[in-house]
C-alpha cells in the first residue's frame, strides 16, 4: 500500500511539473500575441489616419470639379476617387 502511495505522489509531482511548464509556455505565447495585436492596432489607426488625410486632400484638390471635367485627367482622378471611397468604407 505504501509503494502505491509513493508511486502516486511521484506521478502527481511529474504531472505538476509538466503542467507548470505548459502554463509558462502558454503565458509566453499569450504575451507575444498580445504584443502583436497592439502593433496591428497601432498600424491600423495610423493607416486609417493616412486614408482620411488622403480623402480630405482629394476633396480639396477637386473642390471646383475641374479635374473630373477634364477627359485625360478626369479618368484617373475618378479611379483614384473610387479607390479612396472603397478604402474609406473599409476603414470606417
Amino acid at each position: 500500500m505504501t509503494t502505491f502511495l509513493v508511486i502516486t505522489i511521484i506521478v502527481l509531482k511529474v504531472l505538476l511539473v509538466c503542467a507548470i511548464y505548459a502554463i509558462k509556455g502558454l503565458t509566453k505565447q499569450s504575451e507575444v500575441l498580445e504584443e502583436s495585436n497592439e502593433q496591428y492596432a497601432e498600424w491600423y489607426l495610423n493607416f486609417k489616419k493616412e486614408i482620411d488625410t488622403a480623402a480630405s486632400q482629394l476633396r480639396q484638390i477637386d473642390r471646383k470639379g475641374s479635374f473630373e471635367a477634364d477627359d485625360e485627367i478626369g479618368f484617373m482622378f475618378k479611379e483614384i476617387k473610387k479607390i479612396q471611397g472603397r478604402l474609406n468604407e473599409y476603414f470606417s
